[in-house]
């Protein structure tokens, strides 16, 4: 067991994980992070939101859970 708990910024309608982050650009790092939470979640869709870029960065994350084999498909702003 882990002795720390990672909880995501935000959950909307208990169904939406959504982080939210202040830095010059989005990378693989918080990418990651929204996609690992989305797994110890068992929820399916996921948005990382930018407010640190000049405009606003966002991107949707969904985990599409087939039989055996999760994919995880990505729409960006």
């Amino acid at each position: 067991r882990l002795k720390r708990a990672y909880v995501p910024d935000y959950i909307a309608f208990e169904k939406i994980v959504i982080e939210i982050k202040a830095v010059s650009t989005l990378s693989s790092l918080e990418e990651s992070q929204l996609l690992n939470y989305l797994k110890a979640s068992n929820l399916q869709v996921g948005l990382l939101l930018n407010f640190g870029a000049e405009s606003l960065q966002w991107k949707r994350m969904v985990q599409f859970k087939p039989e055996k084999i999760s994919e995880i498909r990505e729409i960006s702003g």
